[in-house]
Formats: structure tokens, C-alpha cells, sequence
């Protein structure tokens, strides 16, 4: 993100238009999820993807006359089902709205350098544009929305109905792109981007160490905390952003959690992790996970109800992670991570392969690693 915008500020500062195509609304299996956006300059090669192959080029084929300014913003839907008789190789099966939107020097700079300044200092911020008219927007006006320790605020700074705002704002918090309705009959796209993610690793074990590697290498800024000098430190953990020694709970009430905090406790005992998420559960995050047995996490959950209502100890992943078998540290960091994943863009997790699906239990057996 912080690439895109960068690249789209370039060129307006340089006096140079661009056509925004951005993924608004997507129906089946399709590559890049709502938000996915390309940065389509009058010459030269687009910056970003929607996805690639036949569709993106479509989306190009239709994006250039808007430089002629003859032809209006438009919303474009890619087919990707493809035809099953014509030799391609991908065939994704779904469709996709794309918004194609004219920015120009005069009219949209700020708003490019407000989205690149938050993209740079990994602040959350959202893209907000009006596809019809309503919410007092017109079709095609746009502002970006950042939140500061000042609250919202939107560049350029329009007059918007303060429930609006704060629609957009929760949208922000909650890291969810989506179309929101708004009086009369109006459509506004509300492009979130996150800001800064943060891994927040409670336990410096065997665990943690995988969990590190593979949280840095998903784009989160990692921080591992432990009460012990001899496993909290930069030699077992290279790519953290920051390194906590000290107890527990006095090390996580010093520290900035949040909704863009992913937390996950795997200390070395059952007191230390209770008593690790009773404190994060103070505060809202964007997710909280607790290593045990399905055993040890309902007695844990159990003592947590004296303390804590239903709705909050519902947002506690415990046993946690998803069921793919794991059993070595680095496999059980992977099961933990590709639950962030899955919570982080809000999926269901589902299987993909749709031969999995329509398998038959029983079908199949494993001889010497064969599949029979």
C-alpha cells in the first residue's frame, strides 16, 4: 500500500493524471480480494495488480479513454469464468466490480499525499469515494480519512453527517473495506488500509521463535515478551521489531494494544498465560489466541467467566490456530498464523481445492504416500 500511494502521489506531483482501478465488489473465485487496486498512468507500465491475465487487461482497455476526459468514471465488471472450450490455463471462475476513477493534479494531490503520509507512518486511513450520489456526495467526490490521536479527520474536509463518520471511522478500526449505503439512495466505497499490524507474541519458548520468523515475513511488526533474559533476546528472535524482558502483566500494560494488535500467548505455564490474558483482554483487539488443550482452555474459560462477559471471552481463540495436524513448533507457529491470516481479511477459512470438497469421506486411502 505504502508503494501505491507513494507511486500515485509521484505522479501527480509531477502533473501527471492517473485512472484508480480498484476491486469494489467481488461474486465467486477470483484472484485479489475488495480493495485490490492498480495505478494506471496515460503512458508507461500500470503500478499494482487486480490480478493479472485477461481481466486486468480489460480493466487497462477501458481505463484509458478516461484521459480524454470524454468518457466518465465507470464501474467495470471482469467475467473470470472464462470459457471452458478456449485454451487458458486460469480460469477463476467469478466476477468483479472495478471502479475506475480519474485523479487529476489540481483536484486530488492532497489526497494522494494524505494516503501516501499514512501509508509511510503505518497509520490507519481509508480511501472514501462516492460511487452515487448520497450522504451529501456527489458521484466521483472523494477524501481520505485518517484517525489520530485527535480522532478522524478527512482531507479535503468535507461536510459529512457525524453517524456517517463515525461508520467510516469503526469500517477504519475494524481494517474492512466495503460499499455503505448513505441517504437518499447513494453508494460510498469505504478503501481501508490498516496502518500498522502488530504480532504480539506473549512467551519467548520453541514456539514463539517459528511464530516470529513467519509473522515478519506476513508484514506484521512482531514483539515478543518474556519474563527471562535467556530467551528474550536478539540472537533467538533476529527479525523482531522490539524485545520485552519483564513480568508479564506489568510488561503488557506498558505496551500500546490495540485494535491493530494480534496476540498470541504461549508462555511457558498455564498461570502466566491466564494471567497474560486477563490483561490483554482489557483492551480491544484485532485478535487473541491462547495456546493449550481443548481441556486446559475450557477451564480456563471457565475461570475467566467470574471476570468477563460471554461476548468478550467469545473473541479468545483457544485451543488456537487451525486443524491441520501440527505437531512440530514450526508447524503449530503455521496453524497459528494461518489463523491470523483468516481473521486478519475476515474469511471463513473454508477449503479451496474443490476436489477436497467433493471428495467422498472414505474414498481415499494413503499407501507408502500414494494416494489410492
Amino acid at each position: 500500500m505504502e508503494d501505491i500511494w507513494s507511486r500515485a502521489e509521484e505522479l501527480l506531483t509531477e502533473g501527471k493524471p492517473f485512472v484508480l482501478a480498484t476491486i469494489i465488489r467481488t461474486r465467486g473465485s477470483v484472484p485479489r480480494e475488495v480493495g485490490a487496486k492498480m495505478v494506471v498512468p496515460p503512458q508507461g507500465q500500470p503500478f499494482g495488480t487486480i490480478g493479472g491475465g485477461c481481466g486486468e487487461g480489460e480493466v487497462l482497455r477501458r481505463a484509458y479513454p478516461l484521459f480524454d476526459q470524454k468518457v466518465p468514471n465507470r464501474i467495470v465488471t471482469v467475467d473470470l469464468t472464462g470459457d471452458f472450450e478456449q485454451d487458458q490455463i486460469q480460469v477463476c471462475g467469478g466476477l468483479m466490480d472495478v471502479a475506475l476513477d480519474l485523479w487529476q493534479p489540481e483536484q486530488h494531490k492532497d489526497i494522494a499525499h494524505a494516503l501516501a503520509e499514512a501509508a509511510r507512518e503505518r497509520r490507519p486511513a481509508a480511501l472514501i469515494t462516492s460511487i452515487e450520489a448520497g450522504g451529501g456526495m456527489e458521484p466521483g467526490t472523494k477524501t481520505c480519512l485518517t484517525i489520530g490521536h485527535d480522532g478522524a479527520k478527512l482531507t479535503p474536509a468535507l461536510r459529512l453527517d457525524e453517524e456517517l463518520i463515525e461508520t467510516f471511522t469503526a469500517s477504519v478500526s475494524a481494517g474492512a473495506s466495503g460499499m455503505f449505503s448513505a441517504q437518499p439512495q447513494g453508494q460510498i466505497f469505504v478503501d481501508v488500509q490498516p496502518g500498522l499490524q502488530t504480532l504480539l507474541i506473549v512467551g519467548a519458548g520453541h514456539i514463539a521463535q517459528p511464530l516470529c520468523e513467519m509473522g515478519h515475513m506476513l508484514g506484521f511488526r512482531t514483539i515478543v515478551v518474556d519474563d527471562r533474559w535467556a530467551f528474550a533476546k536478539r540472537d533467538r528472535f533476529p527479525n523482531a521489531s522490539e524485545i520485552k524482558v519483564g513480568p508479564f502483566v506489568e510488561t503488557l500494560e506498558s505496551l500500546d494494544i490495540n485494535e491493530q494488535t494480534f496476540a498470541v500467548v504461549v508462555t511457558r505455564g498455564h498461570n502466566w498465560d491466564e494471567a497474560s490474558v486477563r490483561t490483554i483482554l482489557k483492551r480491544k483487539t484485532a485478535y487473541l489466541g491462547m495456546i493449550g488443550s481443548k481441556r486446559r482452555a475450557k477451564a480456563t474459560l471457565e475461570r475467566l467467566a467470574d471476570s468477563y462477559n460471554p461476548e468478550q471471552l467469545a473473541t479468545i481463540h483457544t485451543p488456537m490456530g487451525l486443524d491441520i495436524g501440527a505437531e512440530s513448533p514450526a508447524e503449530i507457529a503455521l496453524a497459528i498464523c494461518a489463523e491470523i491470516v483468516k481473521v486478519r481479511h475476515h474469511r471463513v477459512g473454508e477449503a479451496v481445492s474443490l476436489a477436497a470438497k467433493a471428495r467422498p469421506t472414505g474414498q481415499f486411502k494413503f499407501v507408502t504416500g500414494i494416494v489410492v
